[in-house]
């Protein structure tokens, strides 16, 4: 996270439909700035790319979200272009990754990385992590960032679970 001394905070919630997920990556969607990074985890069909099209709607970007799995990059345009990462096909996404992308990932745009369990511990400094699992058939969201940065952290949010 940015900022070592920040006070970070977790919260858990609990998304009982897909819609949900959406809805929650466009309340992530609403607050992103240029140059930040999310790094968002789960097992496969636990709802990343979901997230990612909430965030995409909740942006303003243009054109249709798809599961970028055969891509490491697909770039969608808005007022703030979304870079959207897949790592699943990296073992291990380390300083090669870095090397080739890491010029995307510190521009103008929003990035957003599916699978960042990939990338060496500590080899990125995001603004928000997200980590997707299943919960019986509903999906658990934590997330991890600075409250006074992110709405939804905030003791607002009154969806923890």
């Amino acid at each position: 996270m940015r900022g070592a001394h920040a006070e970070v905070r977790e919260l858990s919630l609990l998304l009982a439909a897909e819609g949900m997920t959406e809805a929650l990556g466009r309340r992530i969607g609403a607050d992103v700035r240029s140059g930040d990074v999310i790094l968002l985890e789960g097992d496969l069909g636990a709802g990343k790319t979901t997230l990612v099209r909430g965030v995409h709607e909740g942006m303003g970007c243009l054109g249709r979200v798809r599961s970028p799995s055969f891509a490491t990059l697909i770039e969608y345009d808005g007022a703030t272009r979304l870079h959207h990462f897949d790592l699943f096909r990296y073992e291990h996404a380390g300083e090669a990754f870095l090397d080739e992308f890491g010029e995307w990932l510190h521009g103008d745009a929003v990035s957003i990385l599916e699978w960042s369990e990939r990338l060496e511990a500590g080899a990125l400094d995001a603004a928000l992590r997200v980590r997707l699992d299943f919960a019986g058939e509903a999906r658990r969201a934590s997330l991890c960032g600075r409250p006074e940065r992110w709405r939804v952290l905030g003791s607002e949010s009154g969806a923890r679970s």
